[in-house]
């Protein structure tokens, strides 16, 4: 089922899958591809305007932490430690909250890294 998908920056554009589009770099995400490696990607949120919302994503189709490869365990926690790092050290952001959902529709496992900022409190 196709998705009707509005970026930050009011592109529109119809999907399959999100995940392909961003993995085949088919559409810009506002602030581009942060990092990319065989395995995974990461990305500025595309939906919500939060500097430092970042989410890895997998390149390949799977849901859970539990059907990575050992090739794609050994990936996965470098490019989350990182991201992670890179967002204390460049965004000076001193804490985040780690979410990942496997009952999402999205067939691309991905982990969102929720900036906490003083506003916010």
């Amino acid at each position: 089922m196709k998705q009707h998908i509005i970026t930050l920056d009011n592109k529109e554009f119809e999907t399959d899958c999100i995940g392909c589009t961003l993995a085949k770099h088919e559409i810009e995400p506002l602030g581009g591809y942060v990092a990319e490696t065989k395995h995974f990607m990461v990305t500025q949120d595309t939906e919500i305007p939060i500097i430092g919302f970042m989410i890895l994503n997998s390149i390949r189709h799977i849901r859970s932490l539990a059907d990575f490869s050992p090739d794609e365990q050994k990936d996965f926690i470098d490019l989350a430690v990182r991201t992670r790092v890179a967002m204390r050290n460049i965004l000076d952001i001193d804490q985040v909250t780690l979410v990942q959902e496997e009952k999402t529709s999205n067939s691309h496992f991905h982990l969102w890294f929720f900036p906490w900022y003083p506003w916010m409190k």
